[in-house]
C-alpha cells in the first residue's frame, strides 16, 4: 500500500510526459496492486464508482523522458499582446445570460453578487475535500473553463458565472461542460448560504460524469476524507487517482483529439496525502506511512521560501507588488483632485483599511480585488476629468500593464523551470521534491497574472468612458526590460 501511494501521487506530481515514463518501469507491479484497489458502489448507489476498464496502464504509450526533447522557451519573451490572451475573450462564443444566475443563486439582485462572493472566496470551506477555491484554480482539462474560473475566483462577476452556468448547460464539447459541471459545482461550495439547494455541488458533481479528471480527483478526495455521501475508504481514493492520472495519458496520446491544459498542474490530487497527514494525523495509517517523503516536501518548501525574497522571481514579485501600490496611489490621487467631499474620503479610508489588513503579503505580489473596485468606481463616478487627473490615470494604467508583463514573465519561467525538472531525469524522489516546491508560487503567480490582466481591462474600460487616451503597452514592455537580465541576490 505505501509503494502504491508513492506511485500514484508520484504521476500526479509530474508532468504527463514524466508520468508516461514511469508507467514503462512500474507497469507489472501497478497492474498487480491497482486489482486489488478498485472501489466498490457506494451504498448510495453510485455506479460512476467503477473503474472503467478503459483505464488500465496497457493504454499508457511508450514513451521515455530519455527520447524526448525538452521543449522550447517560446512565451517568455513574447510581445505585450500575449500578456493576457489567456484572459482577452473569455466570453467569446458563450452566449451570457446573466438571469440564468438566479435558477442556481439565491441572490436578491446581480449587482450585489460581487461583494457576496468576495467576502467568500478567501475562506476554507467546511467540506476539507474542497478545502478552498484557490486549491482548484488552473485545475480543469480545458483553457476556456480554467481561464473563467480563475476570473471568477480572482474578481466574482455576474458574466463570467453566467458563462460557466451555460458551459455547464448546453456546451456541446463534453469536455468543456464536464469542466463546467464542476467549476459551478465548486461555486456553489463556494458560497453555500446562498446555493439554491445544499447537496447542489453534489448533483452537479454528479453530472460530470466518471470520465473526467478533475470530477474523479474531487472524488477521491471526497473518499479520502469521508465527505459528500462516500464512507472513507482510502483504497477507492488511490483507485481514483489512478484513474485520473491515466486520464491524463490518454489525452496527451490522443493527437489533439482531446484538451489537456498545460497550466493545469494537478495540485488537488498532489496534495491529497499533505491535507490528510496535516489534517487528521494518526487517523489514517497507510497515509501516514508516506509521512518521510512529505517531510521532505515541506523541507524543499521551507527552503526554497527561504530563498525567495533574494531571488530573480522572488525579486520581480516584489517589483510587481511595488508597481501595483504605485498604480493604486495615482488613482487614489486623481480621486482626491475631484473635490469629491464625503464619498472620496470616506473611500479613500476604506482602502487604508484594506491594506492594513493585507499585511505580510508583501513578499508575494498580490492585488486586492477589494481596493480595486473601490478605485474604479471612483474614477467612474468622475463627471469631469481635468489634465492633471487624465495624466494620473494614464500613468496608473501604464504601472497595471507593467505588473502583467512581469507576472506574464515569471509564469512562463516557472512553468519552464517544471519542464526543465520532468526532462533532465536523475532521481524520481528528487524530480518529484523539486517540482513540489515550486507549487506554492507558481499558483500565486497565475492568480496574480489573472488579477493583472482583469484590472489593466477593468481600467481601460472605464479610460475609453472618459475619453482619455490607453497607454501603449509596448511603453510597459520597454520599462520591464530591466529585468530580462536580472539575477539572484
Amino acid at each position: 500500500m505505501k509503494k502504491f501511494i508513492f506511485v500514484i501521487l508520484t504521476l500526479h506530481l509530474c508532468s504527463p510526459v514524466f508520468a508516461q515514463s514511469l508507467v514503462d518501469k512500474l507497469k507489472r507491479k501497478l497492474e498487480q496492486a491497482s486489482g486489488s484497489l478498485q472501489p466498490q458502489k457506494s451504498a448510495e448507489g453510485d455506479s460512476s464508482a467503477e473503474i472503467s476498464p478503459k483505464s488500465s496502464f496497457q493504454d499508457v504509450p511508450e514513451r521515455s523522458v530519455a527520447t524526448a526533447a525538452p521543449p522550447k522557451n517560446t512565451t517568455a519573451d513574447k510581445s505585450p499582446d500575449f500578456w493576457c490572451k489567456d484572459h482577452a475573450g473569455l466570453l467569446s462564443g458563450v452566449k451570457v445570460r446573466e438571469e440564468i444566475i438566479f435558477d442556481e443563486f439565491k441572490i436578491k439582485e446581480l449587482e450585489s453578487l460581487q461583494d457576496e462572493f468576495l467576502d467568500l472566496v478567501g475562506k476554507q470551506s467546511t467540506i476539507r475535500a474542497f478545502d478552498s477555491p484557490r486549491l482548484w484554480i488552473s485545475s480543469f482539462e480545458t483553457k476556456k473553463v480554467r481561464g473563467l474560473y480563475n476570473a471568477f475566483v480572482t474578481y466574482p462577476e455576474p458574466a463570467t458565472l453566467a458563462a460557466i452556468i451555460e458551459i455547464s448547460r448546453n456546451a456541446t464539447d463534453k469536455q468543456q461542460k464536464s469542466d463546467g459541471l464542476m467549476a459551478l459545482a465548486f461555486i456553489h461550495l463556494i458560497a453555500p448560504s446562498l446555493s439554491i439547494q445544499s447537496e447542489r455541488w453534489s448533483e452537479l458533481h454528479k453530472a460530470a460524469g466518471g470520465e473526467h479528471w478533475t470530477a474523479l480527483v474531487f472524488k477521491a478526495r471526497l473518499h479520502a476524507f469521508g465527505e459528500g455521501g462516500f464512507k472513507q475508504d482510502n483504497r477507492a481514493a488511490l483507485a481514483y487517482l489512478n484513474q485520473a492520472s491515466m486520464r491524463v495519458a490518454e489525452y496527451t496520446k490522443s493527437q489533439g483529439r482531446f484538451e489537456w491544459d498545460k497550466a493545469n498542474y494537478a495540485i488537488p490530487a498532489n496534495t491529497l496525502a499533505s491535507d490528510i497527514v496535516s489534517r487528521e494525523p494518526g487517523r489514517y495509517p497507510a497515509w501516514e506511512s508516506f509521512g518521510p517523503f512529505l517531510q521532505q516536501v515541506q523541507q524543499a518548501r521551507k527552503e526554497y521560501s527561504a530563498r525567495w525574497p533574494s531571488s530573480r522571481h522572488g525579486l520581480m514579485h516584489l517589483a510587481a507588488n511595488k508597481l501595483n501600490r504605485e498604480s493604486e496611489d495615482l488613482g487614489i490621487k486623481a480621486i482626491e483632485l475631484s473635490q469629491g467631499g464625503n464619498a472620496a474620503a470616506g473611500a479613500i479610508a476604506n482602502i487604508k483599511s484594506l491594506r492594513q489588513d493585507a499585511g505580510g503579503r508583501e513578499t508575494y505580489a498580490y492585488i486586492d480585488p477589494k481596493v480595486e473596485k473601490i478605485v474604479l468606481n471612483m474614477v467612474k463616478q468622475l463627471s469631469e476629468v481635468s489634465g492633471e487627473q487624465k495624466k494620473l490615470i494614464e500613468q496608473a494604467a501604464e504601472k497595471r500593464n507593467e505588473v502583467a508583463g512581469i507576472m506574464f514573465q515569471v509564469d512562463s519561467e516557472i512553468a519552464m523551470q517544471f519542464q526543465k525538472i520532468v526532462f533532465a531525469g536523475g532521481d524520481l524522489m528528487s524530480s518529484v521534491v523539486k517540482i513540489s516546491a515550486l507549487q506554492p508560487v507558481a499558483i500565486q503567480t497565475q492568480e496574480t497574472r489573472m488579477q493583472a490582466c482583469i484590472f489593466s481591462a477593468k481600467w481601460e474600460q472605464a479610460m475609453r468612458a472618459k475619453k482619455i487616451d490607453i497607454p501603449d503597452k509596448n511603453k510597459s514592455a520597454k520599462n520591464i526590460e530591466k529585468f530580462k537580465d536580472l539575477k539572484d541576490e
